[in-house]
């Protein structure tokens, strides 16, 4: 059975209000490899209220905090690359190699 994905708002996963599902295929081999909520305006309003207060609480960081952040998170991903690509494939079917070096690494890099 497909896995079933959440919402991620605010820093925790989150069922959406919808109850609809829409299936992930991976165009590659037209497998499903999950589902997502068809979420809806109360979802997405929850969201960008979130995102708000993140990016008000984030521009009010000092530089080296959120230079130490980005390096945690470029640490993460370059730890995390295999998954990362093979996460990307099954969402986009894209050559491995090219999800690695032009996705993953890149935005590692930057």
């Amino acid at each position: 059975m497909p896995r079933i994905l959440s919402n991620y708002i605010g820093g925790r996963f989150q069922e959406a209000a919808a109850e609809r599902l829409i299936p992930l295929v991976n165009p590659a081999t037209e497998e499903i490899v999950g589902e997502v909520p068809e979420s809806s305006a109360e979802d997405v309003d929850a969201a960008v209220t979130a995102a708000c207060q993140a990016f008000a609480s984030w521009g009010a960081a000092p530089p080296k905090v959120r230079q130490s952040a980005l390096n945690a998170l470029a640490d993460a991903m370059e730890a995390n690359a295999d998954a990362l690509v093979e996460a990307q494939f099954r969402n986009t079917g894209q050559l491995k190699a090219m999800i690695k070096t032009e996705e993953v690494l890149t935005g590692a890099d930057h």
